[in-house]
């Protein structure tokens, strides 16, 4: 670090410096490249190793007496392995052409370009989830996307609004009573979104005739007749008539349709921090995700497209320059916070998160850091002086609060009084169902690795250590720098400081012990913050100066590290859904 003393300084010296001790916690330059060398054997090492660890039939997928996945039986027959595989090897393939098309495409700018590739993307992702599913032997392959949503044992929502509903407000009014019953399950632990999600579909059959047959047509028939006679066989309630039948047909349609959506906020997320190639890219990436295709059609999927939509206008909110651009993606980020703590309280790691992105992104700023060394009161009082974030941040939690206060004005059902009950509930589950936390506390970053598949997440983790070093090191030398006038000569990255405060999120919620169990189905929702973690790594990061590095660099297979990546999660998508029985069907 150069001497600052006497009354001038080299501009020039003290930006070297900072992006010096910036690299610093990353080992500096020639290590970064090494890393961008190993990154594509490491993730091949770990997908191998990956399906190593779910063809074994002794190891656990979870821990023994507490919770364990299910393993599917491997095929005992060619003609079972070609049955099981062909359809998720084509989808396999027609993804990696959409990718690789889409590569081309996106190298030139252009909105109706990107709008184009999105739709495409959601097209493909659509066929994946269907031809991926093939991957798992029959009938689960076929009674799942029925069965789940209908089951009162895996979920309830549909059970209750089907059988137990008379109308939407009686369900609101009486809501809070409900919850004080204490259920420490499905019902108990939510806010009555999923419940109006039910009831909508109910209702959109029971008025729409034309609906009812165009689901009845598009309906497999095989899957028709097998949830038919599991419906007999478990005598849950009255048969479903034909109008309930296809509004569990669509509720499935919605996730799966949520499920390829999620890919365009992503996107538009990404776009805040990095080019449209490297944004591309990652929405690519979530399309391969292992744990999302196993737990369709819960609910739990659901919440990648409702949270990947809150943290993209929030994140916007906070990096805009435009004014009108703040207020509306401030406010709109309110009312869809809303909506998502409506659906669970699943989101309000988003909501920490972007919290904590902002502070970062001021405390890591260079502009205004004049005058004298501050003492660190003054240091944390200057974090909280009202500015555009914090202006951001109050209009998103204003329109939240204004938009809850509506809904319980015109619903009678109190929100906050509903969320508190949720989470006693939610504590009360731990109590009927001991955990040991120390064995979870090991096992959920693995366990979520899995979900979000292994190679993807070697390279996500490289990505949120280097980010949290790149920040924490700029925040020491803006520190010792903050007796000079630095304004205007350098930036915190939106990229790093993002993918830390997602990082140091997840760290958070590990650490708490809040799930203890099951973490490759409840933390779906992270899922996306994993595939911008990997955008930001040393093997996944692009500038400029990067070009013919990184994920653009030839391998020896005559492929790029991106693409083998690529191929390396469907690989590993396949081998997941063939293997992993998220359920009891």
């Amino acid at each position: 670090m150069p001497s600052l003393s006497g009354d001038f300084f080299d501009q020039e010296a003290v930006i070297n410096a900072i992006c010096e001790q910036s690299e610093h916690g990353l080992n500096g330059t020639r290590r970064a490249q090494q890393r961008r060398r190993i990154a594509p054997w490491l993730a091949m090492i770990s997908a191998v190793a990956g399906v190593l660890l779910l063809a074994a039939p002794r190891v656990p997928l979870g821990v023994s007496g507490e919770w364990v996945w299910t393993r599917h039986d491997l095929p005992v027959s060619m003609l079972e392995w070609c049955d099981r595989l062909l359809a998720p090897v084509t989808g396999a393939l027609l993804v990696m052409g959409t990718a690789v098309a889409g590569e081309r495409v996106l190298r030139k700018s252009g909105f109706l370009r990107s709008a184009g590739m999105l739709l495409l993307l959601i097209l493909t992702s659509l066929i994946w989830q269907r031809l991926v599913l093939m991957a798992a032997p029959s009938p689960h392959r076929e009674i799942k996307p029925l069965w789940i949503n209908y089951d009162k044992y895996a979920s309830g929502y549909f059970f209750e609004a089907a059988f137990r509903m008379h109308s939407a407000a009686s369900l609101l009014v009486g809501y809070e009573d409900r919850m004080r019953e204490g259920d420490v399950l499905h019902v108990g632990t939510h806010p009555p979104g999923l419940f109006l999600f039910s009831w909508c579909a109910l209702q959109a059959t029971a008025r729409s005739p034309t609906l009812v047959r165009i689901l009845e047509v598009t309906r497999d028939r095989t899957s028709e007749s097998l949830f038919r006679e599991i419906e007999s066989r478990a005598g849950l309630a009255r048969p479903l008539y034909r109008t309930e039948l296809a509004a569990l047909q669509l509720m499935a349609a919605v996730t799966q349709l949520s499920i390829a959506a999620a890919g365009v906020p992503l996107f538009l997320l990404a776009m805040r921090a990095y080019d449209r190639l490297t944004s591309w890219r990652v929405a690519c990436c979530l399309v391969t995700i292992p744990g999302v295709l196993v737990f369709f059609p819960k609910s739990d999927v659901l919440y990648l497209l409702t949270m990947t939509s809150f943290l993209w206008l929030a994140v916007t909110s906070l990096t805009v320059p435009a004014v009108w651009s703040l207020w509306l993606s401030a406010a709109g980020a309110g009312v869809v916070l809303c909506g998502c703590l409506l659906l669970s309280l699943a989101h309000l790691p988003g909501v920490a998160a972007v919290v904590l992105f902002a502070v970062l992104q001021h405390a890591t700023a260079v502009d205004g850091r004049t005058g004298p060394r501050r003492s660190r009161m003054t240091e944390f009082a200057a974090l909280l002086r009202p500015g555009r974030k914090t202006g951001a941040l109050v209009i998103l939690f204003g329109t939240f609060l204004l938009t809850v206060v509506v809904w319980n004005v015109t619903t009678n059902c109190q929100l906050f009084r509903v969320w508190q009950l949720n989470l006693t509930n939610h504590a009360g589950f731990y109590q009927q169902s001991p955990r040991t936390w120390w064995k979870w506390l090991l096992l959920n970053p693995l366990e979520l690795g899995f979900a979000a598949g292994l190679p993807l997440s070697v390279i996500a983790l490289a990505g949120g250590l280097g980010a949290v070093g790149r920040v924490s090191g700029r925040a020491v030398a803006l520190r010792k720098c903050a007796d000079r006038d630095l304004s205007g000569l350098l930036q915190a990255s939106v990229g790093d400081c993002l993918t830390t405060a997602l990082f140091l999120t997840w760290m958070l919620l590990w650490l708490s012990g809040k799930n203890l169990g099951e973490a490759a189905r409840l933390w779906c929702f992270l899922t996306p913050w994993v595939t911008m973690a990997a955008a930001g790594s040393d093997a996944g990061r692009r500038s400029p100066a990067d070009c013919g590095k990184g994920l653009d660099a030839p391998a020896k297979f005559g492929i790029t590290p991106w693409r083998l990546l690529l191929l390396l999660q469907l690989i590993t998508a396949i081998a997941t859904v063939g293997r992993v029985n998220g359920f009891s069907v």
